[in-house]
């Protein structure tokens, strides 16, 4: 075999590995259920009058976050350990759950944002899908990834068969979608819980004591990373005002969507296969091939989102908004901040030890810190100028994380 036939096969193989890289699967079953998740809410949205879809929005918003914030960390624990769950675990995360759940309930409540009933939905909702994400990271952590990919886009496709039944159904509060959410999300987390503990490791105990320092920076990194991916929408409608907020919300659609998929795909496949990894060459060819498959699809992604932005959204939405080269230009460079920064936070939950991940906490509300503070400087300029203050804030966080993460692959 001559060296041009050597070189055509190792490039065919690279590109078969590739294909059938982890993340990238993770990153089209994200984007299916995304698209389920939109039609979903266009679904309801069409069915619901405005004030009543507003207040299913909120409670799905609050769902979104509160479920990764109410297991404390200890998802984030059982997969960097892959230790079994028990049902003790399970409860002490439901009962923390149950809390938070509780508490914001009570207090949107308080604001007449929700009535007692779709409060109750929420906290039910909030309780289970904590249970879930618990139950779902010992999964993960036994490469049971079909499983995992469930779990964690269950919710979008609940939301799609809501949304369809609402076409037949018409509700006339959002009481009714949210009882139906929260008694799927109930089903679902009595199968993950039994799947949980059916796929027992062997010769793996139980949690028996829990690290809460190494918890609570796992937590303070969930957190930051759920708030990062809606800073721009916390920060629009105060420096800029809901006009704004309504073209950040289109362009979130089309050219930042893309790359939060990615960020999916990688947070949900890298750090379990880490994990498992038995020696520092495996993990370097593990975050080698994530480097290529994840940058090459960006960088793909970046072209399309480029040339096609611009002459897409005025079609998309009649002409309601346009969208320049220069806006698109912004929010492609957003992406791809964040994707960065969730690719060396992958690398660091996955391999580095209690100092590093406490280091990557502190990192990751630096990130947040300096991100808002881009943000609002960049604000002066218009949505393109918070969006490049918002990635110039976290690219500067994201380099030291970075070489954090090259530092855990060098030892």
């Amino acid at each position: 075999m001559g060296a041009t036939e050597a070189g055509t096969v190792s490039l065919l193989n690279t590109a078969s590995k590739l294909l059938r890289h982890p993340s990238l699967a993770a990153s089209a079953v994200f984007f299916m259920s995304g698209g389920a998740f939109a039609l979903g809410n266009l679904l309801l949205a069409r069915t619901l009058s405005v004030t009543e879809f507003g207040q299913f929005a909120l409670a799905l918003a609050l769902f979104n976050i509160l479920i990764l914030i109410a297991p404390l960390g200890l998802d984030q624990f059982i997969l960097r350990h892959q230790l079994n769950p028990d049902t003790r675990l399970i409860s002490l995360v439901a009962a923390f759950a149950l809390l938070m759940g509780s508490a914001v309930s009570a207090f949107i409540v308080s604001l007449d944002a929700l009535s007692l009933m779709e409060a109750s939905a929420l906290t039910i909702s909030i309780v289970t899908g904590a249970i879930i994400v618990t139950a779902n990271a010992a999964l993960r952590s036994r490469a049971r990834t079909l499983w995992g990919l469930a779990f964690t886009t269950g919710a979008s496709w609940m939301l799609l068969a809501i949304g369809g039944a609402a076409l037949l159904w018409t509700p006339v509060t959002a009481a009714g979608p949210l009882i139906v959410f929260a008694l799927g999300n109930t089903i679902m987390a009595l199968v993950a819980v039994a799947m949980a503990l059916r796929h027992q490791l062997s010769g793996v105990p139980a949690v028996k004591k829990i690290d809460w320092r190494e918890t609570s920076s796992l937590l303070g990194i969930a957190a930051v990373g759920t708030i990062a991916l809606q800073v721009e929408r916390l920060l629009v409608p105060g420096t800029l005002g809901l006009a704004d907020l309504a073209i950040f919300a289109v362009l979130a659609s089309t050219a930042i969507f893309p790359f939060r998929l990615l960020v999916a795909g990688v947070g949900f496949s890298l750090v379990p296969r880490l994990r498992r990894a038995t020696d520092l060459r495996e993990r370097r060819r593990i975050v080698g091939l994530e480097i290529l498959a994840a940058g090459g699809l960006a960088l793909v992604a970046t072209i399309a989102i480029l040339t096609l932005t611009p002459l897409l959204v005025p079609w998309l939405t009649m002409g309601a908004y346009h969208v320049g080269y220069g806006l698109t230009a912004a929010a492609c460079l957003n992406g791809l901040s964040k994707l960065a920064h969730a690719m060396a936070t992958a690398i660091l939950t996955g391999c580095g030890n209690r100092t590093t991940v406490h280091h990557m906490n502190k990192l990751s509300f630096a990130w947040l810190a300096l991100a808002c503070a881009g943000g609002w400087a960049g604000s002066s300029l218009g949505l393109a100028g918070l969006l490049l203050g918002v990635s110039i804030g976290g690219l500067a966080v994201s380099v030291p994380t970075v070489i954090l993460a090259y530092r855990s692959l060098a030892r």
